[in-house]
């Protein structure tokens, strides 16, 4: 493995690899060269897929494939997600130009989380390493501001609720070296004192 800031963008590459197993038997090993870079947000997954990939690997995902304004771009990338407006707002212009500049035969591209991740079968060469480097740092950097911004914003309200929630558990919830998970679930509450507890109104 390999690691390191590559491009302005964190970044790593490596070799993964696991048996398969096919109805209980041992069917050999799978072997995967991966790399990916830091996202400046953690975003929904999307999935992109290059034709010369192959039938074989697009049924994996069992998504469709969605269609962009770009006709040349539809005939080397297939676009896979559940949400076509969010695809369509993520592979703007600006992010087609850099998958078709740093696009490589085999190599698939997912956004999931805070990663962006380019993989392919097999163990790549090391001559590879830095064209596979420019395409997932290329990636990072041409996700649009906007989206960026509206995940972001999301992430930072849901922190905001974990907090708050936090703020109002009871001692025991944040006490160390007892028996949980140092996460308050609210179970056992009854903060309106109906004797019912808190959990069980809001799941009625």
């Amino acid at each position: 493995m390999v690691e390191g800031t590559y491009s302005g963008v964190a970044a790593a590459s490596y070799t993964y690899s696991y048996d398969q197993q096919v109805a209980g038997e041992y069917a050999g090993e799978q072997v995967f060269t991966v790399t990916q870079a830091l996202l400046p947000a953690k975003l929904p997954r999307l999935d992109l897929v290059p034709e010369d990939a192959g039938t074989r690997v697009l049924s994996q995902f069992g998504l469709a494939d969605i269609d962009l304004e770009s006709a040349e771009f539809n005939r080397t990338w297939r676009v896979l997600s559940d949400d076509k407006r969010y695809a369509i707002d993520v592979v703007d212009p600006r992010m087609m130009l850099a998958l078709m500049r740093n696009r490589q035969q085999g190599v698939a591209v997912r956004i999931d989380g805070d990663k962006v991740i380019a993989w392919s079968a097999g163990v790549a060469h090391v001559r590879d390493l830095a064209r596979r480097m420019d395409l997932v740092a290329s990636i990072s950097k041409a996700v649009p501001a906007h989206v960026v911004r509206r995940y972001a914003e999301l992430e930072e309200q849901r922190r905001a609720g974990e907090a708050a929630r936090e703020a109002n558990a009871p001692d025991w919830a944040n006490t160390g070296g007892v028996l949980n998970s140092g996460r308050y679930t609210g179970i056992g509450v009854d903060a309106d004192g109906d004797g019912v507890d808190d959990w069980e109104q809001r799941s009625r």
